[in-house]
């Protein structure tokens, strides 16, 4: 295990996909800093983070840091207080029935993972809150579009630094075993 992620080849060769809560969290911290910077559209920052969480962790915990997530967002955006925070929790809920369905190990299924969280906090944003407008525009932006550059940032952000991260390190370790 290094830097908290561990990338595993098994038997057939298939990247398997492990990285810890702490680092995860991390991540999504620093890219809630800066995606309004980077990202084009808004995407639901913390969604990967608690996707990996409710895969990874038990329910109990996978719930608190759902409420500590809400909190973060509630606290800086200017959308209803407990807003997020009532989403993600539901969200969450909906999402735990899926962990019995879905390889946890697969970036793939984490990318889906990824895109069903964000759909579901959305949707639930809009039938509790009913902060939008229910037309086709809504359901192919904020329930199709949005959610597929919710899994593209996990893939971006989560997956890709860490692929790169083990090819480099193969290579040089390579390297130096063949210069010997």
């Amino acid at each position: 295990m290094h830097f908290g992620v561990n990338l595993i080849f098994d038997k057939c060769y298939t990247f398997r996909f492990m990285i810890s809560i702490p680092i995860a969290f991390c991540i999504s911290l620093l890219m809630f800093a800066f995606a309004p910077f980077i990202f084009p559209a808004p995407v639901s920052i913390f969604a990967p983070f608690l996707a990996i969480a409710s895969f990874r962790t038990s329910f109990a915990k996978t719930l608190w840091l759902c409420v500590l997530c809400g909190f973060i967002v509630d606290v800086l955006s200017s959308t209803p207080f407990n807003m997020h925070t009532w989403s993600y929790l539901v969200a969450v809920l909906c999402l735990h029935k899926t962990k019995k369905h879905l390889v946890t190990e697969s970036p793939f299924f984490l990318f889906i993972a990824t895109i069903l969280f964000s759909s579901l906090s959305t949707s639930i944003q809009a039938l509790i809150f009913r902060q939008f407008t229910l037309s086709w525009h809504f359901f192919l932006t904020d329930l199709f579009i949005l959610p597929l550059m919710d899994g593209i940032y996990f893939l971006l952000c989560f997956v890709c630094p860490f692929k790169a991260y083990k090819e480099l390190r193969t290579f040089y370790l390579n390297r130096r075993i063949y210069e010997q």
